[in-house]
């Protein structure tokens, strides 16, 4: 048989940020004047976000995304970011949103700072990194909009969880969006927003409970390779439960696709975008974050 050529599991910090950098689809969005730069302000480095936002310098991912987030002037998911710009000027006044998966809360801050009157709920099962998030609504005065829970998505149960930040496995409550909906007295989400780490399926499985996918306009996924969410069509399955639900979708790539790392669907499920679609740039597999799933598949093959 003729041999493959080695090849890592994933790029290094220095090409997925070259990887990255190459996508141009948010070059037309208005930026502040100082977008990427650092500032330090009470005693901490801040970094400003394209929109003028200020997060902790590298307190989200270290330094290969503030460097990713300094070259392209204050983005780090130019695909996601430009579906995100694209869907918030469609929404009204009043909107709310729940964030599954926030680790440093960005596109709840964007959507709190966008939208008068807004509310944002944002669930992060690791205690790090839900402090990230709640420092980052402070510096932006946005902490009034804003309630935060420590949960994974998925149903209403315990999962045990290994903590990005530390990697201790400890059990973490688990919340589901009809819980939060509960709490939070909301009866309709204008956005929800979800980056669980392998946990997509639990959390569309939850939303065809009860048909509580009727409840929501814009639904935002990204769905993760294979080493972390085990399954090689995770994708797939999150894009035909969606249309199941009746979903239209506005944009979606795969893992393969993507110019970050996850892949990513959007779709809405109201009558008022059934023709509102977003296209976007689509990455090469060969040039992607992760090596083709192919290499993975034969590993396993092996170990048999």
């Amino acid at each position: 048989m003729i041999s493959l050529p080695q090849k890592a599991p994933t790029m290094t910090e220095e090409q997925r940020v070259l990887m990255t950098a190459s996508c141009r689809d948010c070059d037309a969005i208005a930026k502040v004047a100082d977008a990427g730069k650092g500032v330090r302000e009470s005693g901490h480095m801040w970094q400003i976000m394209f929109n003028g936002l200020k997060v902790r310098h590298g307190a989200y991912y270290g330094k290969w995304m503030s460097e990713l987030i300094r070259q392209l002037q204050g983005h780090h998911e130019p695909q996601e970011e430009l579906v995100f710009h694209r869907v918030l000027s469609r929404l009204p006044p009043r909107s709310r949103m729940i964030e599954l998966g926030c680790y440093w809360g960005f596109y709840s801050m964007w959507f709190a700072r966008d939208i008068s009157d807004a509310r944002v709920v944002l669930t992060e099962p690791d205690p790090r990194n839900l402090d990230i998030a709640r420092q980052n609504f402070r510096k932006n005065n946005l902490d009034d909009t804003a309630i935060f829970y420590r949960a994974c998505a998925g149903f209403d149960q315990q999962y045990p969880l290994r903590l990005e930040s530390t990697g201790d496995l400890t059990p973490v409550d688990g919340m589901s969006v009809s819980r939060l909906m509960e709490l939070q007295e909301l009866k309709y989400l204008e956005l929800l927003h979800m980056d669980v780490q392998g946990a997509e399926c639990d959390v569309l499985e939850s939303l065809m409970e009860n048909n509580l996918f009727r409840k929501i306009r814009f639904l935002f996924v990204s769905t993760h390779h294979y080493q972390i969410s085990r399954d090689p069509l995770v994708h797939e399955r999150c894009l035909h439960a969606i249309c199941q639900m009746g979903g239209h979708i506005v944009a979606e790539h795969t893992v393969d696709e993507s110019f970050s790392g996850d892949g990513f669907i959007v779709a809405s499920f109201s009558e008022l975008d059934q023709n509102f679609t977003v296209p976007i740039s689509r990455n090469r597999a060969s040039q992607a974050f992760f090596r083709p799933l192919g290499y993975d598949l034969a590993q396993h093959k092996e170990k048999q």
